[in-house]
């Protein structure tokens, strides 16, 4: 029993001690902050597509949107989910990081628009942020910025170079290629026995 116990002790200061230098890493924390931008954006648009019909009119309410509420409602959720998948892979991330840092600005610059013409009408944003006033959703929209700006500069480059190093080719294309090279040499090595008979 005693073991057991010694065992599970340091199996649990190992895991403890890798967390806290996880912690100490530009990826985790780049990765952290990834995950809540991500998540965000996705239940924004699937709450968006979830009631679309309603989204619809809330943008056809806006003085600003008026007459683009159809492209509107489509646009933004697609949008939303694009930027989410875009920062998933690394060699995209920075691209991807942008992308939700200068829409989360759009929709501060929006949010500020519907302010200053003193309309009521809430922004649309989702259900979760639904009760909140138009100032805290300008706060909360720039909180998000200044993460996204420092996950920017936490993240690694984007490698848009496309070789044989690039992440994609590395771990997709270089596999599948020497797998149908394989079944190939393994179906010209039949046939040759067959026309061997």
């Amino acid at each position: 029993m005693k073991a057991l116990t010694v065992s599970i002790w340091h199996w649990l200061t190992r895991r403890v001690l890798g967390i806290w230098a996880a912690l100490r890493t530009r990826g985790f924390w780049s990765d952290a902050i990834v995950l809540l931008c991500g998540v965000l954006f996705l239940y924004s648009a699937g709450d968006k597509l979830r009631g679309h019909e309603a989204f619809r009119v809330q943008v056809g309410k806006s003085p600003i949107l008026t007459g683009y509420e159809d492209t509107v409602a489509w646009a933004v959720p697609s949008i939303e989910i694009a930027i989410a998948l875009m920062a998933v892979p690394l060699w995209l991330r920075r691209i991807g990081l942008y992308a939700f840092f200068a829409l989360m600005l759009l929709f501060t610059g929006y949010v500020v628009l519907l302010l200053r013409d003193g309309s009521l009408v809430p922004c649309g944003c989702n259900a979760l942020f639904e009760a909140m006033s138009l100032e805290a959703h300008v706060a909360m929209n720039l909180a998000f910025c200044a993460l996204a700006a420092t996950a920017v500069f936490l993240s690694p480059e984007p490698n848009l170079r496309f070789d044989r190093e690039h992440p994609l080719c590395r771990d997709f294309l270089v596999p599948a290629g020497s797998r149908i090279r394989s079944m190939v040499a393994r179906f010209k090595r039949k046939e040759a026995k067959g026309s061997e008979r």
